[in-house]
């Protein structure tokens, strides 16, 4: 079974709260392969499928993370989760959350 892996951060400045978590599960959804993150020195998976699971990990602005796909369509669903997952959903005009 194909299984892609890589470290990614994620560069929203809030981190993942409900928007990007939300698109980072709706690229998830579209693809059979698995597809979860690992936090730095953690074994347990966040399933990108869920946004529930994104948002209750306070998962931070520049966290580096491990997404790992694996399953038939693997590669791309590698693809489609890291590109949400380094993607930017906060407006410009908003400053970081303290």
């Amino acid at each position: 079974m194909p299984r892609f892996s890589e470290k990614v951060t994620v560069r929203n400045v809030n981190g993942l709260h409900v928007r990007p978590s939300t698109a980072i599960s709706l690229a998830a959804l579209k693809f059979k392969s698995t597809s979860h993150l690992f936090k730095d020195g953690s074994s347990m998976p966040i399933d990108c499928k869920s946004s529930l699971d994104l948002i209750s990990n306070f998962i931070t602005h520049e966290e580096p993370l491990t997404l790992v796909c694996e399953g038939e369509d693997a590669q791309a669903a590698f693809g489609a989760v890291r590109e949400a997952v380094e993607g930017i959903y906060d407006f410009e005009h908003v400053h970081p959350v303290k």
